[in-house]
């Protein structure tokens, strides 16, 4: 029983993992000609408006945000939707109808008095129907007699099944079967059935009165909702208008067959009519994307972001009950897989291709389930099933180890943002084959980025091609920005031109926050758009009912000018993401004065709207900083403007970042606002001096003045409950820590002008301590930091450190800089410690190494007066170690790390390196700029992948003596070798770069390059390549070539197996001929600057060449270009011997630059093709 309190187990929760915004069953298409079968002014009780309802989330937005008081357990705190309550009998039936018990929107669940599970029979939504129009049709205020409510409620009961309880065997059995049965009837009809009709009427009533808070005849909406969710085919359509009221549908005519549905042929016709356009016809025309646009999502729609996910557990196959996380990188991730899985001619997700590439994944299977959930129509969807779904994709990944981790949020399944842990989710999920991440510069990682995003998208659709464009800027353990994508069609299918733009979308990742947005639709699939037509024709819709709703479904610029009922404009679409809900607070915020007359005169008044903002608040992400960036400047508004809402924002408001408001402003609304969690003044220069806080913000966790000008700060004492504060780059000078702060996890005081702490003994529950870019010069560290994890001391002036043997639980010790510290006594055990940098400091002699045992990183680069180096203990964690720029000149015990796999030792005086024992696991090793003269005993590296030797002077010859299998990259840039052997020992290698070696005057390209992507002499001594020919005729993988300044090379010819170079570099080369290009079919770039060459001619098409630079170089002929039908950029500045161009057709993408060159605007054959402002002369 302990688990099943625990986990919600699939089969329990599996009814909530299907969409609500909620999409109704019903497929829209099939609500053709509906309305017209209905009398003059009887069109609100048309099926088509609860489709409305559910298709515009306006069904969802009543339920979960309308005005009610949200239920929680008292025991656990958990959100309990069943006992959610309200005063409002519209919200009464909507809970009746939609119970959604688990926060999904719903119509069935497992309760008795559950009304859903019985219904069968579209007759029992008519008798509802057909009771609201008796009570419309009733004069003045009062109600019906009880006897026909009666009468209506056991109607309606008889037409309910699945009372009948098991009998038994015999008559008597039956019969007392038979009497349970009626009896359960006769309490449902009197504790449900006479309940919902009450509220039905008292509904009514109020909208009659004009004092409900809804557009009139909503309540006839919310019951033709329950239909259209609950009911699926056309056949019940029928079924439902056989059984209205005679005075509500008329008798002569009928609905078509059940086959009629509407088709995008229909549209036209539709569109043109001359009379006034009925509800089914705007209904009809806001349905044109369905088939016009080439992705799931509607033109114009704003793509949502994070909202609530159930925390799924793998290993179990279960959710766990009552946890929930905010879902924006997994919901960023959801959006692509929408977008590039869409096919435009089927409107289906297509998963042929990712299946093809990704179903050995044991993954896999639980993307492909997704999809065979998700719809088109359900793309945008944000209920919490949904989200939950998706999460049974990229949850709890590293319950299978890899050779990297994928990174959550401390214990959530929400995935931590950055482009790199993004890109990893989906690599381990779909099994992408990726190139290894670079640790070098930013330009490296953002080539990673951009390439291994093109390989994910591919595999999800290769019949696209990708053009990203990634700005990326290095945090902490990741790197964020924005990558823009533009998704061209590969092909030439009926209806596309080849690489024609389609879409385009940006990826963006901040540091704790990750969303597409910015979809823009390049190329429209052809068919109408009837945007105007919706603004400008005469239609029958009544302005403040429910048909008023239909607009809902339009565009938002069509939205925005037909939409005037307040309740309406508060809920434009679903709120399904904390966006959507921001513009709710925004809505109401810059209306509520035009408004208020409205909402004063509805039976409950204020409190009503007061329980929406509630509700609204109650579901904002307030973790999320992007978000809390956006809310806050609508919570210091409606704080200030509208008075009625502060008690309102005092519960609710969990999270402020202030930019721009005064301290006074900020102090008015910090006093109002209790129940505060975090607050973020890094953006707000008028954060300065003396700084107070007051005394009501008891459950603040987070505090943040980084980069704030405060010079003092009082009243910790106040916030007994924060957990993480910043200080960082402030003016602070002195900090005391009072006896209150038991609960601070984290504390920041990097870069700031701190020079002294106190009551440091008095954080007990502190994990992570920064000090690092400060003033101090020594520190203590307590007893009483049992729980410090990571200390950060780097770039200060320390010379001691006291009370290290103190802090068993240390993790990560950072003395990066420290180099007034000379020596570090590791003498008590620090049994956990993974990660020691000690780079650029002072010292100069480590003592108990062996006390580290689970030591996997030490960084000892830079170190000045170290000149020996000795592992003489084992250290059997240790996977990195760092010794480049240190004065080692020796190294032993490398035996004692058995499971290292990268070895740094660049710009040491090391001149000799050998490995006697085996690194097994050794897959990098870096001696760049190092004085080693011999490397004995590679061999003994087997799992080596990168080995750099570029920059050292004392090298002249090495060989490879024995196989070296995965070795991919090799680098000799810049170093003195004369002589490379052994070659032949290194089949997987990828890239060689012999740059600017001087000593190095031949090369032999071997047949056992066949995976050679990218091959480097640029500047090189090198006379003689080779067999370079035949040597090219085995790489057929190679991408990149560069022979640039190889003066010696005169002829080039590229064989036919070149069909993946990408980019071919000639530049201040010899060569005046070459032959073959025709062969390149992948080329994209070709550098030819200040070549000799006299002649270019293209005799075959290169549709992938883009850009060719001719700069400075001798070409006379040019001819061929018609077959570049992709060049955007051909460079001829300076080529002065060229004095004519020719084009023959459409070039008007590309552009050319001609100064100094000897072509002047008569020189130039077809200039008619080009366009003018992209074409620069002198």
């Amino acid at each position: 029983m302990g688990v099943f309190k625990k986990y919600l187990y699939p089969f329990g929760f599996a009814m909530m993992l299907f969409s609500s915004s909620a999409m109704a069953k019903q497929n829209p298409t099939s609500f053709k000609g509906v309305t017209d079968c209905f009398k003059k002014d009887q069109e609100f009780y048309s099926p088509t408006l609860g489709e409305v309802a559910l298709a515009s989330g306006l069904i969802e937005n009543i339920r979960f945000y309308g005005p009610f008081e949200a239920f929680h357990s008292k025991e656990t705190g958990e959100r309990n939707y069943t006992g959610d309550k309200s005063d409002d009998p519209l919200w009464k039936i909507v809970k009746i109808l939609f119970p959604s018990n688990n926060g999904q929107l719903g119509t069935v669940t497992t309760a008795a008095t559950n009304f859903g599970k019985y219904v069968t029979k579209p007759g029992t939504v008519a008798l509802l129907l057909n009771y609201a129009k008796r009570v419309e049709d009733l004069k003045g205020a009062g109600n019906l007699e009880k006897k026909e409510t009666n009468k209506f409620s056991e109607a309606i009961v008889e037409t309910l099944e699945g009372f009948k309880e098991e009998s038994g065997e015999g008559l008597e059995k039956e019969l007392e079967g038979e009497e349970e049965t009626k009896k359960s009837k006769e309490t449902f009809r009197k504790k449900v059935i006479n309940l919902l009709l009450n509220n039905i009427q008292e509904s009514i009533k109020l909208e009659k009165q004009e004092t409900s808070l809804y557009p009139r005849h909503t309540t006839e909406q919310v019951i033709s909702a329950f239909f259209a969710y609950h009911f699926n085919t056309r056949k019940d359509i029928e079924s439902l208008l056989q059984s209205l009221d005679k005075t509500i549908v008329d008798e002569e005519k009928h609905l078509s067959s059940e086959e009629d549905l509407l088709k995008e042929e229909d549209l036209p016709q539709i569109s043109k009519k001359e009379s006034p356009y009925t509800l089914d016809d705007v209904f009809n025309l806001t349905l044109a994307d369905f088939w016009r646009s080439l992705t799931p999502y509607k033109a114009g729609m704003s793509l949502l972001n994070n909202g609530q996910a159930y925390f799924y557990l793998r290993e179990k196959d279960t959710y766990v009950r009552g946890r929930t996380f905010a879902d924006c990188v997994e919901t960023a991730g959801r959006h692509i897989g929408n977008l590039l899985l869409f096919n435009p001619k089927t409107r289906e997700f297509d998963l042929r291709y990712i299946r093809e590439y990704s179903s050995h994944s044991p993954f896999f299977k639980n993307f492909e389930k997704f999809y065979l959930k998700q719809t088109p129509f359900l793309a945008n969807a944000g209920d919490i099933g949904t989200r939950s779904l998706y999460n049974e994709v990229v949850g709890d990944l590293n319950i299978i180890q890899g050779e990297f981790e994928i990174r959550y949020v401390k214990g959530t399944n929400e995935l931590s943002s950055g482009f790199i842990n993004f890109i990893r989710v989906y690599q381990k999920v779909l099994e992408l084959q990726l190139e290894e991440l670079p640790q070098g510069d930013l330009k490296e990682v953002r080539g990673w980025v951009q390439k291994s995003l093109n390989v994910f998208f591919t595999a999800l659709n290769p019949t696209y091609i990708y053009e990203i464009n990634p700005q990326l800027t290095k945090r902490e353990r990741d790197f964020i920005g924005d990558a823009e994508v533009i998704v061209k069609h590969r092909g030439t299918e009926e209806g596309f031109e080849r690489e024609e733009s389609l879409f385009s979308f940006k990826l963006i990742s901040l540091t704790n926050h990750m969303e597409v947005k910015d979809l823009k639709i390049l190329r429209e699939k052809e068919g109408l758009n009837y945007d105007s037509l919706l603004e400008m024709h005469d239609h029958t819709l009544h302005a403040g009912t429910a048909e008023e709703s239909t607009w809902l479904l339009a565009s938002p610029d069509v939205r925005n000018q037909k939409i005037h009922h307040p309740f309406l404009q508060l809920f434009p679409n679903a709120l399904s993401d904390n966006t959507s809900k921001i513009e709710f607070l925004e809505k109401l915020d810059n209306n509520y004065t035009d408004w208020e007359g409205h909402f004063t005169r509805f039976k409950a008044g204020l409190p009503f709207l007061q329980r929406m903002v509630e509700n609204v608040l109650a579901n904002i992400a307030w973790d999320d900083e992007e978000i809390v960036s956006e809310i806050t400047p609508v919570i210091f508004s409606l704080y200030d403007k509208v008075e009625h809402f502060r008690e309102t924002l005092a519960k609710g408001v969990k999270a402020l970042k202030p930019a721009t408001q005064s301290l006074d402003a900020i102090n008015r609304l910090l006093q109002g606002l209790p129940n505060l969690e975090s607050i973020d003044f890094r953006s707000n220069s008028n954060i300065a001096g003396d700084f107070s806080l007051p005394e009501n913000l008891t459950s603040l966790r987070k505090l943040n003045f980084g980069g704030s000008k405060i010079r003092t700060l009082k009243g910790l004492e106040n916030v007994p409950n924060l957990e993480e504060l910043d200080l960082s780059k402030t003016l602070l000078k002195q900090l005391s820590l009072p006896a209150s702060l038991q609960n601070l996890r984290k504390l920041n005081l990097s870069k700031s002008k701190i020079s002294q702490i106190d009551g440091l003994e008095n954080t007990f529950a502190l994990e992570e301590l920064d000090l690092s870019k400060t003033r101090l010069k020594q520190l203590s560290l307590p007893a009483s930091l049992q729980s410090l994890r990571k200390l950060n001391l780097s770039e200060t002036d320390i010379s001691q450190i006291d009370g290290l043997e103190n802090i068993s639980a240390l993790e990560e010790l950072d003395l990066n800089g420290v180099d007034q510290l000379s020596t570090l006594p590791l003498r008590a055990p620090l049994r956990n410690l993974r990660k020691l940098n000690l780079a650029q400091s002072g010292i100069s002699q480590i003592d108990g190494l062996e006390n580290t045992p689970a030591l996997e990183e030490l960084d000892l680069n830079n170190i000045g007066n170290l000149e020996a180096f000795s592992l003489l203990w084992s250290l059997p964690n240790l996977r990195t170690l760092n010794l480049s720029g240190a004065f080692v000149s020796k190294i032993d015990g490398l035996e004692n790390a058995p499971v290292l796999e990268k070895l740094y030792l660049e710009a040491t005086p090391l001149t000799q390196l050998s490995f006697k024992e085996p690194l097994a696991k050794l897959r990098k090793l870096s001696l760049s700029g190092s004085e080693v003269s011999q490397i004995d005993g590679l061999e003994n590296t087997p799992a080596l992948e990168e080995l750099d030797l570029g920059e050292t002077s004392k090298l002249t010859k090495f060989s490879f003596t024995g196989p070296l299998s995965k070795l991919t990259k090799l680098t000799f840039k810049r170093s003195a070798v004369s002589q490379i052997d052994g070659l032949e020992n290194t089949p997987a290698l990828e890239e060689i770069d012999v740059s600017y070696t001087e000593n190095l005057t031949g090369f032999s390209l071997g047949r056992s390059h066949s995976t050679l992507k990218k091959l480097n002499f640029s500047r090189s001594a090198i006379e003689q390549i080779d067999g370079l020919e035949d040597g090219l005729e085995n790489t057929p993988a190679l991408e990149e070539l560069d022979l640039s300044h190889l003066s010696k090379l005169t002829k080039l010819s590229l064989p036919r197996s070149l069909e993946n170079l990408r980019t071919l570099d000639l530049s201040n080369s010899g060569v005046s001929q070459i032959d073959g290009l025709e062969n390149t079919l992948a080329l994209e770039e070709l550098n030819l600057v200040q070549t000799p060459l006299t002649k270019l001619s293209f005799t075959a098409p290169l549709e992938k060449l883009k850009k060719i630079n001719l700069f400075g170089s001798r070409i006379q002929d040019l001819t061929g270009l018609e077959h570049l039908k992709r060049l955007k950029v051909l460079d001829l500045r300076q080529a002065k011997n060229i004095t004519k161009l020719e084009f023959k057709d459409d070039t008007k993408e590309l552009t050319l630059h001609l100064q100094g060159s000897g072509i002047g605007r008569g020189s130039i054959k077809g200039i008619e093709f080009l366009d003018e402002e992209k074409v620069f002369f002198d």
